[in-house]
């Protein structure tokens, strides 16, 4: 794993994570108690959003579609482009992160 190998490359480095909300759990915690980094998950705050439990002829508000899955718009979520952007560097073809550290 890359962050395993850079830790043991980089010992005292000190790291601070963004991940995706996917991330969040037993990773999270790998993280946090074998490297000793910080992770912070960001996430839009409707993410888990898969639906809602409505009284008989209640319907749902404008804004509680807006947040159902397929009919999200865009929304600015703070630090969500580093989470974004670190995937785009990491899938690029022939790109190693250590090579550079």
């Amino acid at each position: 794993m890359m962050l395993t190998e850079l830790n043991q490359r980089h010992p005292a480095l000190i790291l601070h994570l963004f991940a995706d909300g996917g991330y969040r759990g037993k990773w999270e915690g790998w993280v946090k108690t074998t490297l000793n980094y910080t992770v912070e998950i960001v996430q839009r705050p409707d993410a888990n959003v898969r639906g809602y439990s409505l009284p008989e002829a209640q319907e749902l508000s404008e804004a509680q579609i807006k947040t159902l899955k397929g009919h999200r718009g865009f929304i600015v979520v703070k630090k969500r482009w580093i989470a974004e952007r670190s995937f785009a560097w990491i899938s690029f073809a022939g790109f190693r992160l250590l090579d550079f550290v």
